[in-house]
Parts: C-alpha cells; sequence; structure tokens
C-alpha cells in the first residue's frame, strides 16, 4: 500500500499521479532525464538533483500555469506534499471563514515561493511570504514577478533572529487568517552520518542549503519559538500551523501546546510522510477538518490559556 492512498481528496495527483512519457514527448527538458528500455518502459532517475528539480518545474507549468526558477543548490519542493498542506489549510478555511477574503503568512517561503504560488493558483490568497536567507529572497521575488503576482503576494526579507512579532505587527492587517512554515527538520548538532538524519524524502534526490536543512535545536526548537511567537500575537493570525518531519518531534511539540488548541494530522504522499500541527487562540475557531481519510486526528480545544479541554477523534 502507497501513501498515494492517503493523500487529500482533492490532490490531482492522488488518482492522476504525472504520465512520465507525456510529459516527456511534450516537455524536452524533461525528457532530457529520461531512458526508454528494450520493452519501451520509460526511466526517469529520482537521485538525480537536477532530474527531480525539471520535474517539479514542468510539473508547476503543465498543471498550474507556474513558471518557476529555482538555484541549483537550493530545496526543491515537491508538488504532491505541498498540496496536501495548502488543501488542509483550505478546508480551515472553508469551515471558518468561508466568505472571507484569505491573507496568510507562509514563514520561510524560500527560493521557489512555493507555498504561496501554489495557494495563489489553487486557493486564491493572498501572501505575506517571509524569507531570512537574501539569496532565496532575491529568487522568490522574481518567481513572483515572472508569474505578475505581485499584487497578492508580499516577500519580505527579515533578519534570521527577528521577531515575527514586529514584522507581522508592520502590516496593516487587523488579522490574518493563517501562518503556515515548513521548518528544518536536523539539529544542526547532528552528524552527516547519524543514523536520524535521513533526508526529507529518502526515496528522491534532496539537495538544498544548509539553512534549509538544519537549524539550532531542530525542527522542535523551531517550532518552540513560532509557539512563543504566536503566544505575542494571539488573535492577529486566527490559525497557527507548521508541518513537522520528525515523528520524534510530535511528542514536544504537543507538550508545548498543551495550554491552546492544537489539531495534529498526518499529510502522506508517494513514499514519505509528514505531519503537521495547528493552534489557535480563537474560541470560535474550529479546528476539526474534512479529510476523512486520515490516520488520527487529535484535537485539544482551550480558551487561550484556559485549562484543557480535550478529546479524540478517530
Amino acid at each position: 500500500m502507497t501513501f498515494n492512498q492517503f493523500m487529500h481528496p482533492r490532490n490531482i495527483y492522488k488518482a492522476n499521479p504525472p504520465d512520465f512519457k507525456k510529459l516527456a514527448l511534450h516537455y524536452p527538458e524533461f525528457r532530457k532525464h529520461c531512458d526508454m528500455d528494450t520493452f519501451g518502459k520509460l526511466h526517469f532517475d529520482f537521485k538525480n538533483p537536477e532530474a527531480v528539480l525539471t520535474l517539479t518545474k514542468t510539473l508547476l507549468e503543465k498543471d498550474f500555469g507556474l513558471f518557476v526558477d529555482i538555484p541549483s543548490d537550493s530545496l526543491v519542493p515537491r508538488i504532491p506534499g505541498r498540496l496536501n498542506y495548502l488543501l488542509w489549510l483550505q478546508d480551515l478555511m472553508e469551515e471558518n471563514f468561508k466568505d472571507e477574503h484569505i491573507h496568510c503568512i507562509d514563514i520561510g517561503t524560500g527560493a521557489s515561493c512555493i507555498y504561496p504560488l501554489l495557494g495563489v493558483k489553487v486557493c486564491g490568497w493572498k501572501f505575506l511570504a517571509i524569507e531570512s536567507l537574501s539569496s532565496n529572497v532575491d529568487f522568490a521575488r522574481k518567481n513572483v514577478e515572472r508569474n505578475s503576482l505581485q499584487h497578492v503576494i508580499t516577500v519580505v526579507h527579515v533578519a534570521k533572529d527577528q521577531s515575527l512579532y514586529d514584522v507581522i505587527n508592520s502590516f496593516e492587517f487587523p488579522h490574518f487568517h493563517f501562518w503556515m512554515c515548513n521548518p528544518p527538520f536536523f539539529d544542526t548538532d547532528e552528524p552527516e552520518g547519524s543514523r536520524s538524519v535521513i533526508p526529507r524524502d529518502p526515496h528522491s534526490a534532496t539537495v538544498g542549503k544548509p539553512e534549509e536543512m538544519r537549524t539550532e535545536g531542530g525542527e522542535v526548537r523551531f517550532v518552540t519559538r513560532l509557539i512563543d511567537e504566536s503566544v505575542k500575537l494571539n488573535m492577529k493570525i486566527r490559525i497557527y500551523t507548521s508541518m513537522l518531519g520528525r515523528k520524534i518531534s510530535l511528542r514536544p511539540v504537543m507538550d508545548k501546546l498543551r495550554s491552546s488548541g492544537v489539531s495534529l494530522t498526518t499529510f502522506s504522499q508517494g513514499k514519505t510522510q509528514r505531519w503537521a500541527v495547528a493552534w489557535t487562540f480563537d474560541k470560535d475557531v474550529k479546528l476539526r477538518v474534512n479529510f476523512k481519510i486520515l490516520f488520527l486526528i487529535i484535537v485539544f480545544r482551550t480558551r487561550a490559556l484556559f485549562p484543557l479541554r480535550g478529546y479524540l477523534l478517530l
């Protein structure tokens, strides 16, 4: 059983995975990375970083009309997984803010600016895209301009240790509907050869700048800082979310979130599994989602920092 069966129901790749033969026929750059055996079967080298980059760019052009340039040393987004995250958020927006124009924040947007670009195309949202690496900011802005989306995506350069509270409050919006984040997984202290340091997708080439792959304290400390910032921002953002790439990160992050509402779910695509957390300080926000094929949903509901009331959904 592949994890494809557990993709979001609206993910276009759930029932219609990419047809590599058709891609090779219509996209010359993609065709360069394909070989045909004597039986007429096409082979694509997922271990080749350049090939994986070309696949991503080809899918973005074919399926979303997006033209994206990503430097060879930057993290290459896997489109099905990015869609899962966005579609889950779309469910939350539909449940809570159905008739509102959605304004959202992407923390660590990267060179590709993938979440804002897809979020605009698929969901029609407006984005504030935050990034700390100056080289990534340059590429992200060019990708926004290349697709003529400057009116709906604003890319902001922030210092690595700059307070998100100050950045977000510098904008005049009374509130943002959500923030999203796909943090670096690994701790800077973890050696390259450690058994715990596995690629983001072990079945596909993974390349990225050190700052995109590693952070001091790993993703747990990164998300912990986000939680601390969210306490200060409170209702400025209606729903806070973050991806997690390692199952061992779930417990410490959940422990940190005991004092606020949190929804835990599982995203799956291909042979790579991801998790995400969502929390809110708004007692009227519902964190249930209509993603019926999830393995497990755990929801804790509180009013801001008042005592915990929780329940388990299967």
